[in-house]
């Protein structure tokens, strides 16, 4: 019994101690901006926690970097000097409104004449105050059963959105989003995105959702994305399951996203982000909405309003 517990103070006491290393071995902490962070300006200041021990020459080296298109081009690069156990670095300016997607920000650190060094990325800017982004798109609020058999009487009145050859008008429920597409001879898929938190972000979450639409096969596909980031950012096809269904007459196709699908309770005045795509074959995006919606950064989408 004492041999076990020697063993077992032995092993605790060996944690203990590279736990310690560890944490000893920490040349400094940021802890903002953190990576996959939205900002809502281009003024870049790193707030940092930071072994002044380790910092012979009591400065620190930052840089901001944009990688566009795999391309990385250094916007500011600063030298200050280290002053405190936290400290507050101003880089300046980004000189971006929008970056996000498989684009992103960069910051660079090293420790002059030593080898101590890192990054830390991505890092998105959404700046709300600029956005582009046309006016909300609105649902009808159905009344009484939605079916083949009265949604023509339900959208009767209700304005059809046009995107390329394609047209599509909005309807709910309790229970359901119904988007409403007249049928027509286009090839093109209809892609539908989804922002349920509308938070307006630079990077695609997997809390996004996306649901195709092809009229020439009748078909539909569902998924949601996960993010990637090693040198670069990727987003990998996932499908999640759903329970979207689809219905049609003589004059259009709807398809039934429930609510719960997209982790959500339904009330009038509710708003998601939304956007809509018209993707041809090669899955070439040929058109958006709003017109400079990008499918990989949820804060150029459009806002869906639930009608009460």
């Amino acid at each position: 019994m004492m041999t076990r517990i020697k063993k077992a103070l032995r092993l605790v006491s060996m944690s203990i101690i590279a736990y310690t290393v560890c944490i000893t071995a920490q040349v400094i902490t940021f802890n903002s901006p953190a990576p996959w962070i939205t900002q809502r300006n281009d003024s870049i200041v790193v707030k940092a926690q930071l072994d002044t021990s380790k910092f012979s020459k009591k400065k620190i080296q930052l840089a901001v970097s944009k990688v566009e298109n795999g391309k990385k081009v250094v916007v500011q690069t600063k030298i200050f000097k280290v002053k405190d156990i936290t400290s507050d670095f101003a880089l300046g300016l980004a000189k971006t409104d929008l970056i996000g997607g498989k684009n992103y920000l960069e910051i660079d650190w090293s420790i002059p004449q030593t080898a101590e060094k890192g990054l830390f990325a991505p890092i998105g800017i959404v700046k709300l105050s600029d956005s582009k982004s046309d006016v909300a798109l609105h649902a009808v609020n159905a009344i009484g059963e939605v079916s083949a058999a009265t949604i023509d009487g339900l959208v009767k009145d209700a304005k059809y959105t046009s995107l390329q050859n394609q047209q599509f008008t909005l309807v709910w429920n309790e229970k359901n989003l119904y988007v409403v597409v007249k049928k027509s001879a286009a090839k093109d898929w209809l892609r539908l995105a989804f922002d349920g938190k509308n938070g307006k972000n630079a990077f695609v979450a997997y809390s996004d959702k996306f649901v195709d639409y092809s009229g020439a096969n009748d078909s539909l596909a569902a998924y949601d994305y996960e993010r990637i980031y090693k040198d670069s950012i990727s987003y990998n096809v996932k499908s999640w399951g759903n329970t979207i269904t689809k219905f049609s007459n003589t004059n259009v196709t709807v398809i039934c996203v429930p609510w719960s699908d997209l982790g959500l309770i339904s009330f009038g005045g509710r708003m998601l982000g939304f956007s809509v795509y018209t993707v041809n074959a090669a899955n070439d995006v040929i058109a958006a909405l709003p017109a400079t919606a990008q499918q990989f950064i949820p804060g150029t989408w459009s806002t869906l309003v639930l009608d009460k």
